[in-house]
């Protein structure tokens, strides 16, 4: 069959996958009651879809019965459960072809595929042999290093710094690096491909206890002379960003947090003026230059502005002459917040 010059349509081979799944996942719910595995589709789904399709004797009618799903607007509960679950097999089909070169371009098995295919597997279908971990580690490195590798690398940042969500970072670094906007990452799918990214980092397990790659990982890159070269020229551009941006980017934020509190104590302290408090009452505890504050204060600005209601004035009760701080061009004396800072 792999070596037929048929090429199979991408509805053909999904509706194939989506029936194989379905009755692999119903037999594997039965066999083993924990079986549970992220991404998949639910005990409850799969039993009801299963159950929903066995009225239909032959295999054509089946596909019938599905076809029909995908093309009405008005499902029933089960019908939606069939929808769902069939988008996600299709979703499946797309990284084996898209992500990991399974499929060729006629939807059958490719070399890599036949490779999979032949390494003894675990008996429990959720645990990878060291093998097949090896392979897919291979595959992922060679159709989506960038990315990948990429997110590997700002896991030993996230564990290093003990920050939440590296997400924002990431795609700051992918973007100034390789001209990859960020908008292109806000589409439904493409962020559940990180997801899937994450998922392959755990399963292949590709991270020691402190997030960093396993040697054993980076054997594998090195060997290879291209993807040796991405991981030199990715690494270098990573250093960069962690000594020019991210270090930065902290320092702000412990800054941004320093005046927030200072902002807060004034208020507390009677210093304000209807709400409006003296920067240089801010700037003197924060005790940094005129230029650094200024240049603080703006970026604050630029950074805060479509988060909470700001205002600045140049009003005063009595003389002042200290020199302005400059805010979008506008001299600026005092600052207040509409609402109240949490």
């Amino acid at each position: 069959m792999n070596s037929s010059k048929k090429v199979l349509r991408a509805s053909e081979i999904n509706i194939e996958f989506y029936l194989f799944l379905v009755s692999k996942l119903y037999s594997e719910y039965n066999r083993n009651t924990n079986f549970e595995l992220s991404g998949l589709s639910s005990k409850s789904a799969i039993f009801s879809v299963y159950d929903y399709l066995q009225e239909k004797k032959s295999k054509q009618e089946k596909i019938n019965l599905i076809t029909d799903v995908l093309r009405c607007n008005d499902r029933n509960e089960v019908q939606k459960q069939i929808y769902s679950s069939y988008k996600a097999a299709s979703y499946y089909v797309n990284l084996a072809k898209e992500k990991l070169n399974l499929l060729n371009s006629t939807n059958k098995l490719s070399l890599h595929g036949m490779e999979l295919l032949s390494i003894r597997t675990q008996r429990h279908s959720t645990n990878l042999t060291k093998a097949e971990k090896v392979l897919y580690f291979k595959l992922l490195t060679k159709n989506d290093f960038l990315l990948f590798i990429s997110l590997c690398l700002f896991k030993k940042l996230e564990f290093k710094f003990n920050i939440e969500n590296i997400e924002n970072l990431y795609f700051d670094f992918i973007n100034h690096f390789y001209g990859i906007k960020h908008f292109n990452y806000n589409n439904r799918s493409l962020s559940n491909y990180n997801i899937v990214r994450e998922a392959w980092i755990n399963q292949i397990q590709v991270l020691t206890k402190t997030n960093q790659i396993k040697s054993e990982y980076l054997k594998i890159i090195k060997n290879d002379p291209i993807t040796s070269k991405w991981f030199t020229d990715l690494s270098l551009n990573f250093t960069t960003y962690v000594n020019e941006n991210f270090k930065n980017d902290r320092s702000f934020e412990s800054k941004k947090l320093d005046f927030i509190k200072l902002y807060k104590k004034c208020i507390d302290d009677k210093k304000d003026v209807q709400g409006f408090v003296n920067l240089y009452d801010i700037k003197e505890s924060i005790r940094i230059s005129y230029i650094k504050f200024n240049e603080f204060i703006s970026k604050f600005y630029e950074d805060e502005r479509s988060k909470r209601h700001i205002f600045f004035s140049n009003i005063v009760s009595s003389i002042d002459g200290r020199k302005r701080f400059i805010v979008r061009g506008r001299p600026v004396l005092k600052i207040k917040f509409k609402h109240e800072i949490k």
